[in-house]
Formats: structure tokens, sequence, C-alpha cells
């Protein structure tokens, strides 16, 4: 075998183990690994023993993430092993309880009929499982608040940054469509004590969320957004759009178009594809929204079409923010 057989082999192999790395990584959550190594490097079998794992399964485990930068081994006392910034995105203080539920049974079973959805271009994922709708999946005891939870921890950078370049200290009312347990407006309306604010989502999400924010000047209200939302002079949409298809996203929009006063503002936020540099983050969130709902994550010019039909137009688009901001108006308005 010559170097560029080697070369194809590492390839080949680094390229077909998502299936495994999603179970190692749901494992190294659910034991919460990563947490053990706060106070310093540990040896396998002392992970093992707090973790109440066994020796071998751990070492086997910890010898991987630390191929792919999670861990670094003492090579002068092998079997002693210490956390990178890597690893550390996966406590639960960070990204932990979002990458268990991606990597969860529940995602593993949905993520099954993948295939056939790619062979007939129609979401197969309800259909496979037996329910008419995907949010049906989610409805059981626990695992609704399991996934809110999830979104919750997954949407903390967004909201950060949204504090740090977004001023909303000129909005009245601040609605938060789609807002599940009210964190976002919550956040803003600790900043801007003039401001008041509106988290709109469905009854049933209200009813499994889990504990909600509160705040005196917050109200939960619950409704379709398909078919009125509330009225307000600021609108917030973090990854709504994605969840639907074109004539959706245009309907939800109409019904906002409705609501907003004149000079109102609306701020979306998601994942925009970019056909001159693919992300591979984005585009595979493109492909759970395709498999989900139908769906997909948007070019901006697909998310400009909408607007458009939908009586709006772009303002400007905020950059520092991930999964980038786009900001729009009613047409007409300055």
């Amino acid at each position: 075998m010559d170097l560029n057989d080697s070369f194809n082999l590492d390839y080949l192999l680094n390229s077909i183990t998502g299936l495994i790395e999603s179970r190692l990584i749901f494992t190294l959550v659910k034991y919460k690994i990563p947490e053990v190594f706060e106070d310093g490097p540990k040896t396998y079998q002392q992970v093992a023993e707090l973790t109440k794992t066994s020796p071998i399964g751990i070492h086997k485990l910890l010898r991987y993430f630390t191929s792919i930068g999670f861990f670094e081994e003492d090579l002068n006392n092998l079997g002693t092993f210490k956390k990178t910034p890597k690893a550390s995105l996966f406590t639960s203080k960070q990204f932990g309880i979002y990458a268990q539920w991606c990597n969860s049974d529940l995602t593993f079973d949905m993520m099954k009929s993948l295939p056939l959805t790619i062979e007939t271009g129609k979401p197969e994922c309800s259909n496979s499982m037996g329910v008419s709708n995907w949010w049906d999946l989610i409805k059981t005891p626990g695992e609704e608040e399991f996934f809110k939870n999830a979104m919750k921890v997954s949407s903390r950078d967004v909201i950060e940054l949204s504090l740090k370049y977004i001023d909303f200290s000129s909005f009245k009312k601040i609605v938060d469509i789609g807002g599940s347990h009210g964190t976002f407006v919550g956040e803003i309306l600790k900043k801007y004590p003039n401001s008041h604010g509106i988290n709109f989502d469905l009854y049933s999400f209200f009813q499994g969320a889990g504990e909600m924010v509160q705040n005196s000047r917050l109200e939960h209200k619950h409704g379709n957004f398909f078919d009125s939302v509330p009225n307000g002079d600021c609108y917030i949409l973090k990854r709504i759009l994605h969840d639907w298809n074109d004539e959706g996203c245009i309907k939800i929009l109409k019904n906002i178009h409705k609501s907003m006063e004149s000079d109102g503002k609306v701020f979306i936020f998601e994942y925009i594809i970019n056909p001159n540099e693919y992300n591979k983050g984005h585009l595979y969130l493109d492909m759970m929204m395709f498999h989900f709902f139908g769906a997909e994550e948007k070019t901006f010019q697909q998310l400009n079409n909408i607007f458009d039909k939908a009586g709006f137009k772009v303002d400007g688009i905020v950059n520092e923010i991930p999964s980038q901001c786009v900001v729009i108006s009613k047409k007409g308005q300055n």
C-alpha cells in the first residue's frame, strides 16, 4: 500500500464512522464524562468508578475521543487523560443536552428512514414512525421537555450576541413567535426596562415546556401563527421559518404583517445556505428539516423572495450572530 492508498483508507474510515460516533457522543454526554475532568486529569479507571461504567469501555471511549481532540492522554503515564476545550462544549453547562438530544435513541430511530426520504423526495420520518405529524413524536412524557430544553441550550449563543449587537431600546412591545420558555424575550426585557414582551407559542408547547420565564412585563400567550399573531412593533422569529416550506413561511409573515405597527421590525434568525461556501453544519440541519417537515434551510435569495411576497423588504443583516439575523420591515417604510 503506497501513501496515496493509506490516505484513501484513512479518508474512507473517517467518512463512515458517523453512526458509531453519534452513539459514542450520546454515551459521553449521558454519563457526564466531560464533567468528571472538571478538577483535573483522571485515569480511565477513576472515570469508570465515578461514572459507574466499565474500565475497558471507558478506556476505549476516551481513546476514541482523544483521536478527535476532546481529550489528551499523558504519554508518560498512559491511561491518564485530561479534557480539552472541545470536551467542555459537551458539559451540562454548555451544549450537553443539545448534543444528547441530537444523538438520542429517538433521533436515531427517526433517521432510519432518511434513505427513503432521499429516494422519494418527500419527508418520510413521520410515516415511518407511525404518526401523522412530526411533533407527535416528542409529545411523550418527558420527551417534549427534553426537546425544549435542548433547543433552549442551542439558542444561548444567539441570545447573548443579539443582546450585544442589536438595539431593542426603541420597541414598546416585543413578540417572540414560537418562543417556547420565553427565554429570549425575557432576556431582552431584563436589559430594556421600558419594553414589554409577549411569548407566543402553541398551548400544547406551554404545557410540555417545563418552567417558564417569569417577568411582570412578559405575557405568555398561546395561539397558532397560521391563524394570527399578537400586535407589536417588534417580532422575533428564531429558527422558525426553516420548519416550513415557502408557502408556510409566507403565511406566517403575512399574519405578522397584519398585526405589526407600520414602523415595526422583524428579526429573523436562520442558518442561511451560501452556495459559494457550503457549511456542513448548516447542511446537516437542512437535511433534518427536509426529512422531518419537507422544509429546508434557505438561501438568502429564497428568503428575500419570501419576504417580498409577504409584503416585507430587507433592511439589513447582523452578521455577528452565527446563524445570521435578517432585519425586515414593511415595504414603503423607512
